[in-house]
């Protein structure tokens, strides 16, 4: 219900001093429609690592973005929540070939996620061996 409304009314909806709000409902209830109209309007990219997690339909946003002037780093977390989905080595492959992969200071340079994806493995397993610990 929510995702529908969200969807048919966007261009009513004030995004101004609501964009957090309208992010997380938005990729809650999987409102594809509002979202798009988030990454046109507010070019922010703090979220775009929910959307390569997120829902067939919400991946797809992913797909229609330039991303040759978005940061290493955000292009790095965005690679890693397409691993963390079920169908992370589509989404991977299909990133990779979009240019998600690619560096945005050297174009032919490929950024480097093996080791401090491995770290973060690490550092999950731990957290499920000794959750007492670590809290």
């Amino acid at each position: 219900m929510l995702r529908h409304g969200l969807n048919r009314y966007t261009k009513y909806i004030e995004i101004k001093d609501n964009e957090k709000n309208l992010w997380n409902l938005s990729i809650i209830c999987e409102a594809e429609g509002m979202a798009e109209r988030l990454l046109k309007k507010t070019k922010d990219y703090q979220y775009l690592p929910r959307l390569a997690e997120g829902s067939d339909k919400m991946f797809r946003l992913l797909l229609h973005i330039r991303c040759r002037n978005i940061l290493d780093e955000v292009k790095k977390e965005v690679l890693y929540g397409a691993l963390k989905s079920d169908a992370w080595k589509e989404r991977f492959e299909l990133l990779a070939g979009k240019g998600w992969k690619k560096s945005s200071q050297n174009r032919k340079e490929e950024i480097c996620l093996g080791d401090e994806y491995l770290k973060r493995l690490e550092t999950k397993k731990l957290l499920f061996r000794f959750p007492i610990i670590l809290k």
